[in-house]
């Protein structure tokens, strides 16, 4: 948990400043509803804990390759 905002408001402001650079979203909320927030936004990937180390890896390193231009 942030101390200041929850992620979602983060990453709501961060697509105001950024809104193609991708995003990596790692929660221990469960809810569907910010599950589907999240969703919305372009380029974002969601994950929730407990974590695959292996779907996280195969993930950055398609964003890696997708925006390796």
């Amino acid at each position: 948990m942030m101390p200041r905002m929850d992620g979602l408001t983060f990453l709501q402001k961060f697509r105001t400043l950024k809104p193609g650079v991708p995003f990596v979203m790692l929660t221990a909320k469960t809810d569907t509803k910010s599950f589907h927030s999240v969703k919305k936004m372009p380029g974002t990937y969601f994950f929730m804990k407990p974590l695959d180390p292996e779907d996280l890896g195969g993930r950055l390193k398609s964003i890696i390759d997708q925006n390796a231009t």
